[in-house]
Parts: structure tokens; C-alpha cells; sequence
């Protein structure tokens, strides 16, 4: 690993959001590695977990390749659900589990560059955050969206 001994774990979050609950709350895998020189924001596809199959992979990799990562719970439905179940049912609550400044906020880190990664379904759901929050989205200058 580059930069020295990184720190994993969960990392949560509560908010208030614009999809009528007055607390929501998700869940994320963060793993802060010192010196990075970027955060990686990693969104799973349909229907599994932030540590499922090449999400998995890329967020241990990245980590150990010395970047900050945070691999996001995106809202799941039931095992047999289709893409009617996901869009637009839960676009709403995925768009607020977009972490716009990053556990602790990322310039707090030492973070200047963020990397939105997504996959599958996470892309299609990263895509209308972006849509509707394209000024205020959490990509500062110099920072990629893939």
C-alpha cells in the first residue's frame, strides 16, 4: 500500500432528505488511507452490498493502491425485482445517499479530488444525482465521474 497503514470500517449517515422521511439513514464501507491522492466513492449495481463482486474487488485494490475509498449501501429491493421495483421507486432515496462532502467532509481529509466509480444500476442512479445536483455535486475540479 502507498501512504502508509489505511483505516477501514463502516461508516454511516443520517439525513434529511427531499424523499419525505425526516431521518434517513444507510450505511457505507470507508476506508481512509493517509496521503491519498484522491477519494474513490464506489455506488454497486441492483440488488446486492458494498463489498459485492467487482465492487468488492476495486475497493479493496484501490485501497491498498493508497486511495480513500467509500463503497456506498445503495437502496435494495426485493430478490426477484425488476427494473420497474428500482425506477422510479427508490431514485429518490438513492439520490440522497450521494455523499456530497464524504464522511467527515472530504477537504477535512485532506481529500481535494474525488472519483465517482459506479456500476450497473448505481450508475443509472449516480447519473440522476448528477442530473439534478450538477452544481452542488460532490466532484470539485479536477475530480472524475466514470
Amino acid at each position: 500500500m502507498v501512504g502508509g497503514k489505511s483505516s477501514r470500517g463502516w461508516w454511516s449517515a443520517k439525513r434529511s432528505g427531499s424523499t419525505g422521511k425526516t431521518d434517513e439513514s444507510f450505511s457505507g464501507l470507508f476506508t481512509q488511507t493517509p496521503n491519498a491522492p484522491a477519494a474513490i466513492v464506489l455506488v454497486h449495481g441492483v440488488g446486492v452490498h458494498p463489498d459485492h463482486g467487482v465492487i468488492g474487488a476495486l475497493r479493496v485494490s484501490l485501497a491498498d493502491a493508497g486511495y480513500t475509498t467509500l463503497s456506498i449501501q445503495m437502496p435494495v429491493q426485493k430478490a426477484d425485482a425488476g427494473v420497474n421495483d428500482y425506477y422510479p421507486a427508490v431514485f429518490p432515496e438513492a439520490v440522497e445517499r450521494n455523499p456530497r462532502r464524504g464522511p467527515g467532509g472530504w477537504r477535512q481529509k485532506g481529500i481535494r479530488r474525488t472519483v465517482l466509480l459506479s456500476h450497473s444500476m448505481g450508475s443509472w442512479m449516480s447519473n440522476v444525482y448528477y442530473e439534478g445536483n450538477f452544481r452542488r455535486a460532490v466532484l470539485p475540479r479536477g475530480s472524475a465521474w466514470v
